[in-house]
């Protein structure tokens, strides 16, 4: 097993080398299946129906800095 310095480091280098627009979709992503396990009262049978694609990369435009919303 790796030492807790060796994880903790390996998990800055790649967070620090992911596109800021790809943490943010991340972030949409969690939010909105959320809401779908809300929706089911905690269940998750939405993921039978293919909910877990929220058309993400369709409802947001990358920036630099991260996404923002299309018109």
């Amino acid at each position: 097993m790796a030492k807790d310095d060796v994880i903790w480091d390996n998990a800055v280098r790649v967070w620090d080398a992911m596109p800021a627009a790809t943490i943010a979709r991340s972030f949409v992503l969690a939010w909105r299946l959320a809401v779908e396990v809300v929706k089911e009262k905690g269940g998750n049978s939405f993921l039978e129906k293919g909910a877990l694609h929220q058309n993400i990369k369709q409802d947001f435009n990358d920036t630099k800095n991260g996404i923002t919303p299309r018109r």
